[in-house]
């Protein structure tokens, strides 16, 4: 009978402070019901049950002379198993294995209901029969193996040592040895023997010689529970007669004497060599890489099964809602002054993923971005894990190349020849460069002598602008008061005729008009400002045109959308948000000036002379970090140039096509919909509308109408968070009562996502 139930399975186990092996064990698998499995700390790994050990004579457990110095190893570390599953007592680990039982076999008897005797390491026989192993045609199943050390004493894990993976799936157990003589460097050993490289010299463990596998062994192979013994029983004839001790001795040689030797070299050297610093004795890193390594790999396998591979299903929740004072009670917010486990830490890991809400679903319609793009996220694993700053070419390189040719390609989309450029951490902080850029070219002096003896500086906006304008002009010093915000028509465009008229305004009070700021896609109604018009009047008065198209900017990648930002090529500058519409992931702003003398540099250089050196080595032209108000800079163009890279202008355009597209579907919805009432026609990805429930249908339009459908929309979208259906936002606007802003821009969003969102909205509040 085969091991159809069984799979053997070796792996390198860390301990802490040792290298060591698990031999061979048995997984069980599924339909060992009944089996419990035992943990062996602080390892853990393949756990099964190894050949029962053969009882001596005068009652005692034989031990050869290498199983002695296996389980002298793991007991100086530390290894213990936590528990049978079948008796009261507590089963001995080996070096990162447990031995257990599976259902039905004749230790589950012996051992059900009674206490366990503290099982033994692996027992002589069955280490007799991986020392006598078959050779022969079982090594066809062995995989990815990498060669042993070129010398003694490499640590397991570094370059140069050896780590064997063998998925051998439902093989002979001891095809495992076979593979060992397609190990480069060890077809010198021989049969029968095992070499140790204790102090250079050879020593032989085993002087019985080659022979066949033990009885014991070779009974459990063939009364394994299975459906493919012929196969086994083959392989197992056929190996008779030939033995291998090479992969017993590799074992032993990289797990078991060099690495223990090294790690006792290593331990008493840092105690000759232990320095005491103010009371800190520095005698090597305090950080265990292994444990954070192993926690790394741990938390992305959450990230993976939580968040990535959950994010296009629409049967999870969007959110699942909590109030704060409740959240604070379930999370453990607390810090102490000792360090959490790292299963706690997970936990936490899965808690925060839990209760955030999922703007990757396809049902987040709530802000100006969403969903998810796999490569963008590639590309931010890989930046959080390099951790770079992007100020000089000699601490970022790749990064800097990066964005200086994202930026170069984005500015061919505007219409310019040639420009300039910086990615910000935000399209308000692009604004503000803009806004103290233009006023720089005003009045370059303001650098170095401030405000005193400026005139009154103004500058104008749309009602409809982003509110950064005004923080920008509060954090500028320029004054809240001194924006004047341009009329807007019925669908939120600036009116060219007011931006005159304030203009020649300003002028008459005594102030100094020095910038006009456009926007394309306006946050609530997404629209765009006519640029010719307004670009007229900026070179008649001599004024800096600065375009908002934080969220409009997308459209340029569209040739049937690019309509929307006729006349952008004649702004000087442009902020533009590729995180919106084209999922490029939060943060990813940039903001691009028409100018190529140098003025990013000139307004914004404070030449520090520990990071701008003029003699370097290579082209300090490279080092941009001077452009930027920031010192350390996230390489946020790499997220953009990645995604790009993958999809190409192609795959970009089609996202921002679609999008608009399912904006469209959604509207003419609406309109064959009762209760559903379009604020306006959009020309953009925002649909705006108000829902009327059934009970205040029949009513006259009035202000008494307008108080209670002013109460509908936050009522529902209570509702939908505490269900966690979806998530939409809403807001009163210019007069108007609340009503839906619905943003459509994730390329998981399918005409279905529209239809629910209509049916769900209807099923809230039927009872309104």
């Amino acid at each position: 009978m085969a091991l159809q139930q069984r799979t053997p399975a070796f792996g390198i186990r860390a301990i802490p402070g040792r290298y060591t092996t698990s031999l061979l064990t048995y997984r069980s698998l599924p339909d060992c019901r009944a089996a419990k499995p035992c943990r062996a700390a602080p390892a853990s790994g393949a756990l099964g049950r190894a050949p029962p050990p053969r009882r001596a004579r005068g009652g005692g457990w034989r031990r050869a002379s290498a199983a002695k110095a296996i389980n002298r190893e793991a007991a100086a570390a530390g290894v213990r198993g936590e528990g049978c599953g079948f008796c009261a007592g507590a089963a001995r680990a080996t070096l990162g294995t447990c031995l257990r039982s599976a259902p039905g076999s004749r230790c589950q008897g012996e051992m059900e209901g009674k206490r366990c005797r503290r099982l033994q390491p692996l027992s002589p026989s069955f280490l007799s029969s991986l020392r006598r192993g078959c050779g022969s045609r079982c090594s066809r199943r062995a995989t990815r193996l990498r060669p042993p050390p070129s010398r003694p004493g490499r640590r397991f894990g570094e370059e140069g040592s050896a780590s064997v993976v063998l998925p051998l799936g439902a093989s002979s157990p001891f095809a495992l040895l076979g593979a060992s003589r397609s190990l480069p460097g060890t077809a010198g050993a021989g049969p029968g023997r095992e070499r140790e490289l204790r102090a250079g010299r050879v020593r032989r463990q085993d002087e019985r010689g080659p022979g066949l596998l033990s009885r014991r062994a070779l009974a459990s192979l063939e009364t394994s529970p299975g459906t493919c013994g012929d196969e086994q029983k083959g392989c197992l004839k056929q190996c008779k007669g030939e033995s291998s001790n090479v992969f017993m001795e590799h074992i032993r040689r990289v797990c078991l004497v060099d690495t223990i030797d090294v790690c006792k070299q290593e331990m008493l050297q840092k105690k000759k060599n232990a320095v005491l610093v103010d009371g800190v004795i520095l005698n090597g890193p305090i950080m265990d890489s292994r444990a954070g390594e192993k926690f790394v790999e741990e938390a992305c396998k959450i990230i993976m099964e939580e968040i990535i591979q959950k994010a296009d299903d629409v049967t999870e929740k969007v959110c699942e809602w909590r109030a704060p004072e409740t959240l604070k009670q379930m999370l453990d917010l607390e810090m102490r002054d000792t360090g959490e486990s790292h299963q706690k830490l997970l936990q936490l890991c899965r808690d925060v993923i839990q209760y955030s809400v999922k703007t990757g679903h396809p049902r987040f319609f709530n802000q100006l971005y969403a969903g998810i793009d796999y490569y963008s996220l590639v590309a931010r694993f890989i930046t959080e894990a390099l951790n770079p700053s992007v100020y000089t070419y000699e601490v970022s390189p790749v990064f800097l190349l990066v964005e200086e040719a994202v930026i170069k390609k984005m500015i061919e989309f505007i219409g310019w020849e040639e420009g300039d450029g910086i990615f910000n951490p935000g399209g308000s902080v692009s604004n503000m460069y803009a806004m103290n850029l233009a006023r720089y070219r005003f009045c370059p002096e303001i650098k170095e002598k401030g405000l005193s003896g400026l005139p009154r500086l103004v500058l104008f906006t749309s009602e409809e602008c982003h509110y950064s304008m005004k923080k920008a002009a509060s954090f500028l010093g320029i004054g809240t008061e001194n924006v004047y915000f341009i009329k807007t028509d019925e669908r939120g465009k600036m009116i060219p005729e007011e931006l005159e008229k304030q203009v020649q305004r300003a002028r008459k009070e005594g102030s100094a008009p020095f910038l006009v700021c456009a926007t394309s896609g306006t946050t609530v109604l997404g629209a765009f400002d006519p640029l010719d018009k307004i670009a007229d009047i900026c070179e008649k008065h001599g004024l800096w045109l600065h375009v908002d198209a934080s969220w409009g900017g997308s459209a340029l990648i569209s040739r049937k959308h690019c309509r929307l930002l006729h006349g952008i090529h004649r702004a000087d500058s442009v902020a533009w948000n590729p995180h919106k519409m084209l999922l490029a992931g939060i943060q990813c702003c940039a903001l691009l000036v028409k100018d190529n003398s140098g003025l990013l540099k000139k307004c914004y250089s404070a030449k520090a002379s520990y990071l701008f050196q003029q003699d370097k080595f290579y082209d300090v032209s490279y080092d941009t970090g001077d452009k930027s108000i920031q010192c350390s800079r996230r390489p946020d163009a790499f997220k953009f140039w990645l995604m790009w890279k993958a999809l190409g202008t192609t795959g970009l355009e089609e996202r921002v096509n679609r999008a608009l597209a399912l904006a469209r579907y959604l509207v003419e919805e609406i309109k064959k919909r009762e209760g559903f009432q379009l604020l306006l026609e959009p020309e953009y990805a925002n649909v705006c509308f108000w829902y009327i429930p059934p009970s205040l249908r029949k009513m006259e339009d009035g202000p008494e109408f307008q108080q209670k459908l002013h109460q509908v929309a936050p009522i529902i979208k209570e509702r939908m968070m505490k269900k966690g259906s979806m998530m939409l936002g809403y807001q009163p606007h210019q007069g108007k009562v609340n009503f839906f802003r619905q943003v459509v821009i994730s390329p998981h969003v399918s005409r279905e996502d529209m239809d629910f969102l209509l049916d769900e909205i209807e099923l809230l509040a039927k009872d309104l």
